[in-house]
Formats: C-alpha cells, structure tokens, sequence
C-alpha cells in the first residue's frame, strides 16, 4: 500500500514537470497532451481504488516520514498521513479528477491544451498533499496551493475582466480565511514547548510535534484545553474561507467564470472539500464552544444558501449555491461531532455535484449560453443530458434511492437522535433546506428542459446533444450518483457488505449503529414533493406574477442579503480606499515625505557650508594638518 500511495502523491507533479520540460521542444503534439493528463488521471484513479477498497488500518498511521528540518530539539518531518478518511477522500479526488479530465477532452478541445491541464493535474496534486499532509505546516503549504490553482483556473479566461474579477475576489476572501488558520498554526508554533511534553512518543522515539497523530493527542491532553481553543478557532476560520460558509461563501457563485470542468472540480473534490476535510481531520480536538459556533455557522449556510439558489437564473450559479448549502450540511453535522454522516454526505456529494456540473456545461456546449432563461424545451434535443440532470436532481433533493437520500438523510436523523444541546432546532433548519433545495433544482429543470425552445434567444447556434466523450463520464457519475449512497452505507447487509459500511469504515468500532428512522425520512419526502409541486406551479401558472408587497423580499434575495454591497462598496470602497488609503496618503505625503526631504535639506546646506574647506587650496590643507593633530593630542590627553 505505501508504493501505491506514494505513487499517487509523485505521478501528478512527474506528469506535470514531464509536459512543462518537453511541451517547449515540441516532442508531444498539442492534441496528446490532454490525452496525456487524462492517462495519467486515470492511472491516479486505479492506485486510489486499491488503496479504498483494500484499506487495512496501519500500526502507525504515518506511513511514511522524512526528517526535513531540524532546529536542536524540534524535529519537522515531511510525511504521509494514512487512516480511513485519507482513503475516501483519496478515492473522491481522484476518481472525479478521472472523469473531469475526461470530460475536458471534449468540453476544451478548441482551447489552449497546456495551461488548462497543467493547472487541473497541479490542483488535483495540491489536493491530493492536503489530504495525504501528515504535519501542519505541510497542511499549510498544500491547502495555500489549492487556493492558488483555484486562483489560475477561475481566472483561466484571462481576456474576460469577469474572469479576473471572481479570480481576485476568491483569493482575497479565502486568503481573509488562511489568516485565521495561519493565526491558529503560530499560536501551535508559538507554544511548542508546552505541547511536546503532552506527547506520548509510541511508536516513534523522537515525535513531530506538529505532526497529526501528536497534536489530536497532545490537545486532547487535559493541560491542552487552551491550547484547543484557539488553535480550533483558527482551523474553523481557515474551512469557512476555503468551504464557502457564512459569512465568507460570497466567492463561490463568481467563481463559476472559470471553465465549467473547473466549477466541476471546485465544488466536488477539491477546493470546497478542503475545508470540510480540515475540519474533521482535527475534529477530535474542538472544545464545545467551538463545536456550537461550528453548528450555526453551518446551519445558517445550508438554510440561507439554499433560499438564494430559488432567485438564481444562471444555471451553474443555482448550482453554486446549492454547493453552498450542501456544504452547510457537512459544517453542520461535524458541529454536532457525526463526523461519519459528515462524510458520507460529501462522499455523495462529490458525484452528483459534479454530476450537475458537467450536465450544466453540456447544455451550455450545446446552446452556449448558462441563462436559464433562454433555453425551455431542450429534453427533445438533449436527451441523455435531461435523464443525467434529473438523476442529480433527484439525488441532491434526495428522494429515494438516490444516493443523497442516504448520505443527508443520515445527517438528520443523526441530529434528531443526538443528545446535544438545540438538535431539534437544528433538525428542522435542515429540514426547512430540503423544501428550498428541491424548489430551486426542480425549478431549473424546468426552465431548461420543459416547454418549447425558442431559438430566436440564442441566434446562430443549432441545438444538439454533447458527444460520447461528454456523456460516457456523466453516465459513470450518474451511475455513483443513484447507487453509491445504498451500496457503501446501506442500514441492512448486502452480502459481503456489512450494514453501514462506510460509517463502521470511517469511525470503526466508535460507531454505533442506529435503526432506520422511517419517520426522518417520510418527512424528507414530503418536503422534497412540496418544493417540486411549488416549482411546477411557479414556473407553470406564477411565472410573470408581480406582486408588489413581495418585491422587496426579491430584491433582497436578487442583491444576495446585501453582502456584497457591504463587502465591495462599504467596506472595500468606501471605508478602505475612500478612509483609509486617503489617510495612509496623508501619512505618507505630509508626515513621512516631509520629515525625509526636511532631513535632506538640512544636510544639503550643512554640507554646502562644510564644503568651503574643500576648495583646493594647498595652503589651507598645510593649515589643517596641525590644527587636526593638535585637536587629536588634545582630547587624547583630555581622555588618556
């Protein structure tokens, strides 16, 4: 197993040096390279297959470990951490990856080949470290590479100012996030000598004090509590930048200007998945207090995302909230310490999202355009397209036995049977986002598929359906998307596979299983077949209705509670280059300017009048001389 994982940390950033060393020499025609990446994806997928499906729980979870830095007593070392949540998230990541890749071959086929692919397999790469990082510090510099790869990819259409933008304002706000988990990693730094002595060193005789296995133990530890607190507080503000959670999530509907392939990858395996990863991954070490804030930031996330998605009229923005919300769920769950259901859920997560994504961009290859608006009626034109989004529809609503039926499902009928404080409350958010996911999903897939299309919208372009090389990857992610959720997690044995296989597969013997709650999951239904029947009738008999006293509440939800408005114009505008840089002008002009070309001047004219005695006149020299050694004698008899 170690050759396969380290297999799967090398060959990326190998495959990727191999095109940037050759591409110049022109020895691998521009139309292979994609073929190449893909070949090489595919290979990723099949060494995270074996190392999933043959998961054997090491003796010591750092598989592998290097000395890489060594400053007298504190030891860092570059290493790879192993347990049952590596292993899924390595599966998620590169299988999707897999299929992305694939689709690209298709979707970017008309485009530039290098840079596209090269910024895909270095995120996929900077993902994969995230997850297999085995220290902090080597969690920081992997998790700092998916957000500079999400920076290049959404800002891939470089000659669009909308791209450029979205690129900025994600790297701005996620960066605001990194600060709080940078703050969390020098506070760990910074106390280093107070953990070392909480670490039982096992099975290694000098341990990493920055490593995973030595800070769960370590701030677990009862003289650690302090030290927990702080240092979770910073992990969860680093997730809420990189996971798009309140109040930071403003980023990822603008992200959607990169390639479609690229929101694909963002919101499915990799970007977004990063913050929930982190999260879980030092879960066991988050105080109460800090689980309860991570509880409500999720709550309102899942529930006010998923309000936003029923005003949305570009399709991948739709989409993009409803990642939003879905994330929230995950935040949610892992608040209320069921890391189990909140992995599961972004197992799922990962293919019918990415499921949605990639049938977002066949419509768009189709009709070229993401305006929901101006489609209608493309079910008789895009038929393999229509049956795959109405398989994520369904999932992501999670009607059963779709996959998200399983996985959310999971999620609430833990809370209701957890014994934390408000999980009723909590409960009935989440419940109150299933009628909201399933109003604006089923009223997307009206809008886009039925009535009649009307081609005078889109002039100049001939409705077709995507070719084999689109819809062969959508047809695998839909095949994850109806029957991963029941296989991997089924509450009965399914021969060979033991009832609630992935929740035992995460949580091993810690997991106790929990009866079927039929109760959850009829009200599930009944909220998901409101917000269809909702749709229908806005989108059959509501469409042009105006209501005056409702209009405000539109607008408030068009404006995106305002958020913008005070990140962009209040804060950013106003208070920052319209306050602050003018001071910061003033400063620089009137006080540091002034007191530099004061200081100048004076030495200017104290030169000018020393320079008198430089006039190159030998006899004045002759005089100096003496009156120099005089003065010389003098102070050394004064101070001899």
């Amino acid at each position: 197993m170690n050759i396969q994982i380290i297999g799967i940390f090398v060959l990326p950033i190998f495959t990727i040096l191999t095109i940037v060393l050759l591409y110049p020499f022109r020895t691998i025609p521009k139309k292979y390279i994609g073929l190449f990446f893909t070949i090489s994806s595919f290979v990723l997928f099949i060494l995270s297959c074996f190392v999933f499906l043959d998961f054997h729980t090491p003796e010591n979870p750092e598989v592998f470990a290097i000395e890489f830095l060594k400053v007298d007593s504190f030891i860092l070392r570059f290493s790879i951490y192993l347990n049952s949540l590596t292993s899924v998230m390595l599966f998620i990541v590169c299988s999707v990856s897999f299929l992305i890749h694939m689709f690209s071959l298709g979707y970017m086929k008309d485009f530039e080949y290098p840079r596209y692919y090269i910024f895909l397999h270095l995120f996929t790469w900077s993902m994969l470290g995230l997850v297999l990082a085995g220290n902090l510090i080597q969690m920081f510099v992997f998790w700092e590479l998916v957000g500079l790869c999400s920076y290049l990819l959404i800002g891939f259409w470089y000659d669009k100012k909308s791209a450029t933008d979205a690129a900025k304002k994600a790297f701005i706000i996620t960066r605001i996030g990194d600060f709080g988990f940078m703050i969390g990693i020098l506070y760990i730094v910074s106390n280093i000598s107070r953990i070392t002595p909480l670490i039982s060193t096992g099975l290694n005789s000098v341990a990493d004090p920055l490593s995973i296995t030595s800070l769960n133990q370590a701030l677990q530890a009862p003289g650690g509590n302090e030290l927990a607190l702080i240092f979770s507080l910073g992990i969860l503000f680093g997730a809420i930048g990189k996971s798009a959670q309140f109040p930071l999530h403003t980023w990822l509907p603008d992200a959607m200007e990169g390639p479609t392939p690229v929101s694909a990858l963002i919101h499915a395996a990799t970007m977004v998945a990063a913050g929930v990863f982190l999260i879980g991954r030092f879960l066991p070490v988050f105080p109460d207090q800090v689980l309860q804030l991570t509880v409500i930031i999720g709550a309102i996330t899942a529930l006010g995302a998923a309000i936003l998605g029923t005003v949305m009229n570009d399709v991948k923005k739709v989409l993009a909230y409803s990642t939003i919300s879905q994330l929230g769920y995950m935040v949610m769950a892992l608040g209320m310490f069921l890391s189990t259901a909140a992995f599961f859920h972004l197992f799922t997560h990962a293919f019918f999202k990415a499921l949605l994504f990639l049938a977002a961009g066949s419509l768009s290859h189709a009709v070229g355009t993401f305006d929901m608006k101006k489609m209608g009626g493309l079910k008789q034109y895009m038929p393999w397209t229509y049956i795959f989004f109405i398989v994520g529809t369904f999932s992501l609503v999670g009607f059963f036995p779709f996959s998200g039926f399983w996985s959310k499902d999971e999620i609430l009928a833990q809370i209701i049977d957890s014994n934390r404080n408000f999980n009723n409350l909590i409960y009935l958010v989440g419940s109150a986002g299933i009628f909201f996911t399933s109003f604006y999903m089923f009223r997307a897939l009206f809008m886009i598929f039925e009535g009649n299309y009307d081609g005078r919208k889109n002039p100049g372009v001939r409705v077709h359906e995507s070719s084999y090389i689109l819809l062969i990857p959508m047809g695998l992610l839909a095949f994850g998307s109806l029957f991963f959720g029941f296989l991997f997690n089924a509450p009965f044995e399914l021969g060979f596979i033991k009832s609630h296989w992935f929740n035992y597969f995460i949580a091993g013997d810690e997991f106790h299983a929990h009866k079927f709650n039929y109760q959850v999951a009829l009200i599930s239904h009944v909220l998901g077949l409101l917000g269809l029947i909702s749709a229908f009738l806005q989108y059959k008999y509501l469409k042009n209705l105006n209501l005056s006293i409702l209009t405000p509440l539109k607008t408030f939800l068009i404006e995106k509670y305002y958020l913008d408005h005070l990140y962009e114009n209040l804060i950013v505008k106003n208070l920052f280059y319209s306050k602050l840089t003018k001071l910061l002008a003033y400063i620089d002009k009137n006080v540091i300017d002034r007191t530099w070309d004061n200081c100048a001047l004076s030495i200017k004219k104290f030169s000018s009048q020393l320079s008198v005695i430089q006039n190159g006149q030998a006899q004045q020299y002759l005089i100096g001389i003496p009156l120099g050694l005089f003065i010389v004698t003098f102070i050394f008899l004064l101070w001899g």
